[in-house]
Order: C-alpha cells, then sequence, then structure tokens
C-alpha cells in the first residue's frame, strides 16, 4: 500500500508591477499556477488548504479524478468555501 502523500497549500494575496500598472492575483505557496501534484492510481493525497486571504476561498480539484472522494470537488453546495484565516484538510484516494 502506497504512503499518503502530505501536501500544505497556503493561499494568499500578490500584487506585482507589471511594465506600466499593478497586477494582482491569488498563489499557492507564493506561485502561480498552483504546485503540480504527481501521483498515481491508489495513491492517498492530504492537502491542508490554509486560507490566508481576507475573504472565503473555494478551491476546485479540476481534472483530478477521486476514489470515493468526489465531493469536495469545489463546486459551491457540495463544498463550503474556507473561511479567512482558517484551513481544511481535503482527503483523496486517487483513480
Amino acid at each position: 500500500m502506497n504512503r499518503p502523500m502530505l501536501l500544505s497549500f497556503s493561499v494568499g494575496f500578490l500584487a506585482w508591477l507589471c511594465v506600466f500598472y499593478v497586477k494582482a492575483g491569488i498563489l499557492i505557496n507564493g506561485q502561480f499556477p498552483a504546485p503540480t501534484i504527481d501521483c498515481i492510481t491508489n495513491d492517498n493525497v492530504i492537502v491542508n488548504v490554509i486560507n490566508k486571504l481576507d475573504e472565503p476561498f473555494l478551491i476546485t480539484w479540476n481534472g483530478v479524478k477521486q476514489r470515493k472522494t468526489s465531493w469536495p470537488d469545489g463546486v459551491l453546495g457540495t463544498n463550503c468555501p474556507i473561511p479567512p484565516n482558517s484551513n481544511w484538510t481535503y482527503h483523496m484516494q486517487m483513480m
């Protein structure tokens, strides 16, 4: 059996100067796009998402095939947004 893959995603906001204007964006662990989750079938992935924004944040897992845990897919109604300065831990088994 594969050992669980433990990841931590820290969600933050960053503004930077780009030529003649300021751009802003939401970053995961200080980077965009978010870090790659490199896994195979039957891997158990545990992701602790920490919301450091000043507003609720809802992460989506588009394209991630999950076994028995498809409800936290990030669609409002099946998953609640993470409140500011809070965290949520996702437990997923990959298909």
